[in-house]
């Protein structure tokens, strides 16, 4: 009710006061989370995703005043998204819609058009869209509890889980200054969520969300629209619902399939999928990810190459292994160079860690339930592979690592919950 709300606010030119509009974005994850999430849980759930908000709030806050110059520096997309979603929130306002690609050459506006629209609503405020930064983050790790509870973790698990989605050091500082990393892993956790939905009684809802969320990744994240058709084909398999409801499985393949030949098709997803089978085109996109945080999904001009044919994509997956160990291991602390390093030096230790948690996790979630291990599991593995042969720059591997740690904290809580009271259980 309340994005309904804000949404027609914004198609029509209503104004509603900043402060107005933060406490409604606020209030969208704790009012789900009072709906969703079993009795027992309320509180502590509530409790949790109210101390992430405030967190992100705080840490957003403290950026802004203090460091605005050097965040819009170092991250030049926070400056894009606030000076071109204010262009396009000006347009708006004189019934003129801005064509972001024939202009600007951005072929994934949908985070440009978030800040249009709450520009639009409440005014230029930086602060507004770090409060929808932190609505979306909680709303990722109320999602995060769901999954472990459709995966059969018990309430300590299940909390545990939303902590760690909550509350891990990079997703934090992503989800308090005004990036859209923060939305689109919301996006994946509620695809994932969805699909393991679609052998449920309510599998026709899954394939509405799934298909809102595949449409609206492919106008911030073209390649993580791949996740989603991943996961699909992996519940499909995995349940055998190709033999237990085969036409359903036939109807919600070629539509999820549909939708992803639509996320290719446009500019941004034929050059993605001509570079990355072509080793020079795929080099020259490594180094558009090497020379600052942006990269092709931002607007940078990419011209499809001669390519190398059939060829060029087997030596791609060749490489997968040391693709998956650029993902996991860099940045390396104290190794690795760049300006964006030092962020991650809190974070890369209990990442290590985690990783380690993860894969036994994986493998006590394999005996609860194989087909929500393996989604989780392959849906990381094919991210690791496309963030590690896309992705150079560790730096910006910091950022693109943020739906992994969510999808993971599942298994992380398994894990960890379960080595604990194993610990306690003896003598």
């Amino acid at each position: 009710m309340i994005g309904a709300v804000l949404v027609i606010a914004a198609v029509i030119g209503v104004r509603i006061p900043a402060a107005v509009v933060a406490i409604w974005l606020l209030a969208i994850p704790v009012s789900a989370a009072v709906v969703v999430t079993p009795r027992t849980e309320r509180l502590p759930v509530v409790a949790l995703l109210t101390a992430a908000m405030a967190i992100r709030l705080s840490i957003g806050a403290i950026v802004l005043t203090f460091f605005h110059a050097q965040l819009f520096d170092v991250f030049k997309d926070t400056a894009r998204y606030e000076t071109i979603g204010a262009q396009v929130a000006d347009a708006w306002d004189h019934g003129v819609s801005l064509d972001l690609y024939q202009t600007l050459a951005i072929s994934t506006p949908g985070y440009y058009y978030v800040v249009a629209a709450l520009d639009r609503v409440a005014g230029h405020n930086e602060m507004l869209v770090v409060a929808f930064n932190a609505g979306a983050a909680a709303v990722c790790a109320l999602l995060v509890h769901q999954l472990a509870l459709r995966t059969g973790l018990d309430r300590t698990m299940r909390i545990t889980a939303a902590a760690i989605a909550a509350f891990a050091p990079s997703v934090v500082f992503w989800g308090s200054v005004p990036l859209k990393d923060a939305l689109v892993s919301a996006l994946i956790v509620a695809a994932v969520l969805s699909a393991l939905a679609l052998s449920g009684g309510r599998s026709g809802v899954a394939l509405i969300t799934i298909s809102v969320t595949s449409l609206a990744l492919s106008t911030l994240r073209i390649y993580a629209t791949l996740f989603v058709t991943l996961a699909v084909l992996v519940v499909i398999i995995g349940r055998a619902l190709w033999r237990s409801r085969p036409l359903w499985s036939l109807a919600v393949l070629a539509f999820v399939v549909l939708l992803q030949i639509y996320a290719l098709v446009g500019p941004a997803g034929l050059q993605l999928v001509t570079s990355i089978g072509d080793p020079a085109e795929l080099a020259r996109l490594r180094e558009l990810y090497s020379g600052g945080t942006s990269g092709v999904d931002e607007g940078e001009s990419l011209l499809p190459g001669p390519g190398s044919g059939i060829g060029g994509y087997v030596s791609l997956l060749l490489r997968a292994p040391y693709f998956v160990a650029l993902f996991a291991l860099l940045p390396i602390p104290g190794v690795t160079s760049g300006r964006l390093v030092p962020l991650a030096v809190p974070e890369m230790p209990l990442w290590y860690e985690g990783c380690v948690a993860a894969c036994y996790g994986l493998v006590l979630l394999w005996r609860r339930d194989h087909t929500a291990s393996f989604v989780i599991g392959v849906t990381v593995l094919a991210m690791a592979f496309l963030e590690g042969a896309v992705v150079s720059n560790a730096g910006t591997m910091i950022r693109e690592r943020a739906p992994a740690i969510e999808l993971l904290a599942v298994p992380m809580a398994l894990a960890v919950v379960g080595l604990v009271r194993r610990a306690r259980a003896r003598p």
